[in-house]
């Protein structure tokens, strides 16, 4: 199997503390354990800057779609999805645990210094 080099997004930056908000306590994906235990793992902190990625470009666009749209997107030409970013591996890493069970993960970038500046805009 080949390395994966780049991950795809359509989200945008978040801190772990936003993403307990939505994810834990919103929508109930995760559970406090779970989050306890990724950040005692991988060194996080609630300010941890992450992002949502998908091992494939398809999927990362299929999650701007609506629900009855979703099961056709691996079908689209590259020209078709638009708005999809790419993040380097090196960049950072993926937390295999945070699979959501579409080849979704949290990627938390190594570089914490300027990853929060589209909060900005």
């Amino acid at each position: 199997m080949e390395e994966q080099k780049i991950y795809y997004t359509t989200s945008h930056n978040q801190t772990l503390a936003e993403f307990i908000e939505t994810e834990v306590k919103d929508r109930e994906n995760y559970t406090k354990k779970e989050i306890r235990e990724w950040k005692k793992k991988y060194h996080l902190t609630n300010d941890t800057v992450l992002i949502w990625v998908a091992l494939y470009k398809w999927r990362a666009f299929s999650y701007l779609l609506g629900a009855e749209e979703m099961e056709g997107a691996e079908n689209l030409s590259e020209n078709e999805m638009y708005d999809v970013e790419e993040i380097k591996t090196e960049d950072g890493y993926i937390i295999p645990e945070s699979d959501d069970g579409d080849d979704g993960f949290i990627f938390i970038y190594h570089n914490q210094e300027h990853k929060n500046e589209d909060k900005e805009n």
